[in-house]
């Protein structure tokens, strides 16, 4: 199967840990997905779900009332070198502080889980090389129109990210795979738990992949001989979270096997906007 990724891929994954505090010292500390990109003036975005980043999207009132006194103090960074090399020390742990002013871009449809940290800055409390040395160029970025016109149901995508079951003892990312559910050329809903411009798919994403890069595989061939409905790889959204099946009262009872992701429509709204407004 030409499916158009390699093991570089696997490396735009990075573990991310938002350390958010209080006044006395109370903290909670979220672990998820995120990924660089490159916008269209070739600034390097950090990119990941808003639940990450924000405790109180999409809370009640009262448990809005009860996060709204936790604030960022720390981004852990996680990541590993694609290729790593003699005399270069390991991309491992890296410990952020967010600088003054540092703008965080959301959507502009609140139920789009996203966030980009447009042109990031830090101050480094520890002084290591770049966290990463893969960046998904822009280029790679599905368009809307790329959306309704190249992607189909039942497609194979890809998603790389740090899961409860990565790669323990080499502390790598691992991918996951599925397929294109509904038609990505509509927004998927479910209930109330699931809208905005999401695409569901079959996939196991659980707890840890929140976050992680969406990738389409390669279809066809896109060599000299071009076949029709022919597509390289891309990147066509964040994944957002998964489908539950409860019982009467509400209560889990399993994963249903079926995961959502947002487009890259969004990602590409939100990076690209003038000044990150």
């Amino acid at each position: 199967m030409l499916h158009g990724l390699n093991n570089d891929f696997l490396y735009s994954a990075l573990q991310i840990n938002v350390i958010f505090s209080d006044k006395i010292g109370n903290q909670k500390s979220p672990l998820g997905t995120a990924f660089f990109v490159r916008n269209k003036e070739e600034k390097i975005c950090l990119v990941t779900n808003r639940h990450m980043i924000d405790l109180t999207y999409k809370c009640e009132a009262q448990e809005r009332k009860n996060l709204e006194k936790y604030s960022i103090t720390q981004i852990i960074l996680f990541g590993k070198r694609k290729n790593p090399q003699p005399g270069l020390a390991p991309i491992e742990e890296q410990i952020f502080l967010p600088v003054p002013d540092q703008k965080i871009t959301f959507p502009a449809d609140y139920n789009n889980d996203v966030a980009s940290f447009n042109d990031l800055q830090v101050r480094r409390i520890e002084g290591m090389e770049a966290i990463s040395d893969f960046f998904i160029p822009h280029k790679f970025l599905a368009t809307e129109n790329d959306i309704d016109t190249k992607l189909s149901v039942c497609d194979f995508v890809a998603f790389p990210g740090f899961p409860e079951y990565h790669d323990q003892k080499g502390k790598r990312p691992i991918f996951r795979t599925g397929t294109i559910s509904s038609d990505p050329r509509t927004s998927y809903s479910y209930r109330d738990s699931v809208n905005g411009d999401c695409i569901a798919y079959e996939a196991f994403s659980i707890g840890g992949s929140s976050g992680s890069p969406v990738f389409a595989m390669q279809k066809g061939f896109t060599g000299m001989v071009r076949i029709r409905g022919s597509r390289g790889v891309m990147l066509i959204g964040i994944n957002g979270g998964h489908i539950n099946l409860c019982d009467e009262k509400g209560n889990i009872k399993l994963h249903s096997g079926m995961s959502y992701f947002y487009k890259s429509s969004v990602i590409l709204e939100i990076i690209d906007r003038a000044n990150g407004d």
